[in-house]
């Protein structure tokens, strides 16, 4: 079990986020779930996106912004825009899931 970094907050996997393209290269990831105020670890798939609490052990970790409510990650990868939920079945405290179908 890896360890997670100190500052970690009690993550809230309910709720959704949204997909909207930033610039010609870039993602923003835009969500209320208090998932984000950690440090996550991003994994994107075809269909999905994994996000998960950073562990001690992680060095390519990513810190969303807080502005207006609402915690907002820029990434440079090619996904589908939209809304998308939290799938509840696969997620929990230290990783959610979004399927992006």
């Amino acid at each position: 079990m890896k360890n997670i970094k100190n500052n970690s907050v009690k993550a809230d996997v309910n709720g959704s986020i949204y997909i909207v393209r930033f610039g010609r290269t870039q993602m923003r990831i835009i969500s209320k779930s208090n998932f984000f105020a950690n440090e996550v670890v991003l994994k994107i798939t075809e269909d999905a996106i994994i996000f998960r609490v950073a562990g001690l052990d992680d060095t390519r970790t990513q810190k969303a912004s807080f502005t207006n409510g609402q915690y907002q990650l820029n990434i440079l990868a090619e996904t589908k825009e939209g809304k998308f939920d939290f799938d509840v079945d696969e997620s929990d405290c230290d990783r959610a899931v979004i399927y992006c179908r």
